[in-house]
């Protein structure tokens, strides 16, 4: 470094202290002058969102810095690429106007949706530049002092006054008399200082973790957990759509059916009556057009009760406390239902219906498993051993129903499907055989049941089974 690049010495200050005497006559320090307009050096920044924190929750920042009368917006997600900005520095949009600009509305709209943004967390900064002049007027070095005062709901949270010398120009004699004025007024010298973003930062709740596991092992936890990764998949989705990335909406609809499948795990774990309004509104999504899911009041409504139920996760009173416990025990019933319904159809080889309700119950254990999977215990290898029972039981079901209008085809077309469904017959013969089998290994391997024992069901689940039975018809 030369003599005369910039060498910062950074100094945490108290708050209403005088400044610091930075003359001496003997070392050639002749006096202080300010070198700017203190008005010039202000910066305010204001972070935005919905009166519940949305965006923050959702771990995304919308700012606004006004820098004299020129304002810049910000939208930093590093959880959303590469949709979102990833928390670079440079502004998004800049506009004087205190109006969010359009291409900023965009990129937080499935976020934001219909909610009102206001100020949620404020930070300014109060700069004076000092020069510390020698006999002939150059400047020696430069005094920043910069007062940062960060307001959370309106209210003064934090205040914090950071100095900064430049001392490049100073001898050794110079910068140690600095350091010893600083010093006599309570300044601690520091590495360096937070950046305004940093401050705010500090204030904004941290989102919910998607990690490979939850930090929770409660049943709360695995909720908050397992609903967070779904808002994240359905939102990403939303966003793909949004950037041009995809005009298909089939990867919307997929997110929305896998929640379905969540929803079913979830059973005996989330509040009945919230996973009930969340089928409903599924239920109206799904009959939808895919191009019109995105614009409806149920699409934003369970956005709504996604986000909030990481927060404030509903779960069943009846729930164990811990989610290995419940979702062990849960298993450990489908489980049993997996035996009892294979043990019966390889007892009934032609009965169709026998082996489709087989298959459903292994395709729900298998479901248990994989949407479990962290608080379930052995869960790989159960998934994999339900997965050979799936593929089993799926190719050992029956053949097609007769078509329509049967009646009305020529000999030749009556001939074509005679011979197609009698060879579905016999892929279905060999298929069971080959199950029947394969079954009592199988079915040794299948774990017992695991977790703790779990309460009686109460009304409520009693109420909330009984519907499954009337959707499932």
């Amino acid at each position: 470094m030369s003599a005369h690049e910039s060498r910062n010495w950074f100094f945490e200050t108290p708050w209403h202290v005088q400044a610091p005497e930075l003359t001496s006559t003997a070392l050639d320090l002749d006096r202080v002058v300010l070198l700017d307009d203190p008005d010039a050096g202000q910066v305010r920044l204001t972070v935005l969102d919905t009166p519940t924190e949305r965006l923050l929750h959702a771990g995304v920042m919308v700012a606004q810095r006004v820098v004299g009368g020129s304002g810049e917006w910000f939208v930093r997600a590093p959880a959303w690429g590469p949709w979102l900005p990833d928390g670079r520095s440079g502004p998004i949009a800049s506009d004087g106007d205190s109006e969010l600009p359009d291409e900023v509305a965009d990129l937080v709209a499935p976020f934001r949706r219909r909610a009102r943004l206001g100020p949620v967390i404020g930070c300014t900064r109060a700069r004076a530049r000092y020069g510390i002049l020698d006999e002939s007027g150059g400047i020696l070095a430069v005094l920043t002092d910069d007062r940062v005062t960060v307001r959370r709901g309106g209210i003064a949270t934090g205040r914090f006054r950071e100095s900064t010398v430049d001392v490049a120009r100073l001898s050794a004699q110079q910068r140690a008399f600095v350091a010893e004025q600083m010093a006599q007024i309570g300044a601690v010298r520091v590495d360096g200082f937070k950046g305004l973003f940093a401050r705010v930062g500090e204030l904004a709740p941290a989102p919910a973790p998607i990690g490979g596991r939850p930090a929770d092992p409660t049943t709360a936890g695995f909720l908050s957990w397992l609903l967070a990764r779904r808002f994240h998949a359905i939102v990403g989705a939303d966003l793909e759509l949004r950037s041009g990335g995809t005009d298909d909406p089939d990867a919307l609809a997929g997110a929305l059916r896998g929640f379905r499948g969540e929803l079913d795990v979830l059973r005996g774990v989330a509040d009945p009556a919230w996973r009930a309004d969340q089928l409903g509104r599924l239920d109206v999504l799904e009959a939808a057009a895919p191009g019109a899911v995105r614009r409806m009041d149920e699409y934003d409504e369970l956005l709504d009760a996604l986000e909030l139920a990481v927060r404030i996760p509903r779960v069943d009173d009846a729930a164990a406390e811990r989610a290995d416990e419940a979702l062990g025990a849960r298993l450990g019933t489908e489980l049993a239902g997996l035996r009892a319904g294979a043990d019966f159809a390889v007892g009934h080889p032609d009965d169709d219906a026998t082996w489709a309700q087989a298959l459903a119950s292994a395709e729900r254990a298998l479901a248990l498993v994989r949407a479990g999977r962290p608080a379930i215990r052995k869960a790989k290898r159960t998934a994999r051993l339900l997965e050979r029972i799936v593929r089993g039981l799926a190719a050992a079901q029956g053949p097609e129903p007769e078509p329509e209008g049967l009646a009305a085809m020529t000999p030749e077309q009556a001939y074509h499907a005679g011979r197609a469904a009698e060879r579905a017959c016999a892929r279905a013969s060999a298929a069971r055989a080959a199950f029947v089998g394969d079954w009592p290994g199988l079915r040794d391997d299948l774990p017992r049941a695991s977790g703790g024992s779990r309460p009686r069901p109460g009304p409520a689940r009693v109420v909330e089974a009984l519907t499954e039975l009337g959707r499932q018809g």
